[in-house]
């Protein structure tokens, strides 16, 4: 099982100590961990679609003894990316 948290930064700053207001991801499918430079976008209700730009990522692999399974927490700090330059990025 994999978690994907993300955290919001401005420029190579430390995140804020929260997480955007998601909760947490979970998929079994690495494939879909998004990777430094890649967009990642989140629809909110009743507002347009918010580019972010994967700034840093940080795993987290933990053991399980008592189940005997791993499990892998992710961290990804974004930042928010003007809506312009992603739609201008969109169409290339």
């Amino acid at each position: 099982m994999i978690k994907l948290n993300f955290q919001e930064s401005e420029g190579e700053g430390r995140p804020y100590s929260e997480f955007l207001n998601r909760e947490e991801f979970i998929t079994n499918d690495a494939g879909k961990i998004p990777t430094i430079g890649d967009y990642v976008c989140f629809d909110n209700e009743n507002e347009e679609e918010t580019p972010y730009l994967v700034k840093k990522r940080l795993f987290e692999f933990k053991y399980s003894d008592r189940d005997q399974t791993w499990s892998t927490n992710i961290n990804i700090v974004v930042e928010r990316q003007k809506e312009s330059l992603y739609n201008m990025l969109k169409k290339m």
